[in-house]
């Protein structure tokens, strides 16, 4: 059985990963977005959320706006129903054949953003996986340790373990509950961007 010198180093690790990933998502949606504003500007007011799971699903099987106008619409109407849970359906499908029609966006070398698109969603879908089971692991080595750290505000599993690891372990080291929130606190401006990436993971 690990020391918690030992658990805690496990953590350490994770985390050394996780962050990146939780990076490397941020920086795939903005590289999607400015293709997307390229090639099919007027796709982002389709969805309330651009990358949420009916519009990725669309993206990943007909990318450009040619692609979607090609497609039947019953058909573009299933993948979206199937997608979204029955959210969506034929009248979404006219609603995005109708913009893509319509669309000012570059048509030039369209395949070569659809082929660059496709893969960045991939590696999204892969990358979100990672962290998914990231967090597990994290949730589950975290859970043995009684901190109290996930009682702060805006404080939680994840992001506690990283302020338990940064610290060693060692809660008592702050005398009072106060100051041990003020370094919560400048643990978590610190990871402000990766902070803002893992709430748009996780939507």
């Amino acid at each position: 059985m690990l020391s918690d010198s030992g658990v805690i180093a496990k953590l350490q690790l994770l985390l050394l990963i996780y962050f990146p990933c939780v990076n490397f998502v941020a920086k795939d949606f903005t590289l999607l977005t400015l293709l997307l504003d390229q090639m099919f500007p007027e796709y982002q007011k389709i969805f309330s959320d651009t990358f949420g799971k009916s519009s990725l699903e669309l993206l990943s099987t007909y990318t450009t706006p040619e692609q979607m106008l090609e497609v039947d619409s019953n058909t573009l109407a299933e993948l979206l129903k199937k997608a979204s849970r029955d959210r969506f359906g034929l009248d979404k499908a006219l609603e995005i054949q109708d913009k893509a029609r319509n669309s000012f966006g570059i048509v030039m070398a369209s395949s070569s953003f659809a082929l660059i698109i496709r893969q960045l969603i991939e590696q999204i879908k892969s990358l979100e996986d990672s962290i998914a089971a990231f967090d597990k692991e994290i949730e589950r080595i975290f859970c043995n340790f009684d901190t109290q750290l996930t009682t702060i505000t805006g404080i939680g599993t994840t992001l506690a373990a990283t302020i338990f690891s940064e610290i060693g372990g060692n809660i008592q080291r702050f005398s009072e509950s106060g100051k041990l929130a003020a370094f919560a606190g400048n643990i978590c401006g610190g990871l402000a961007g990766y902070l803002a990436c893992l709430n748009r993971c996780c939507l």
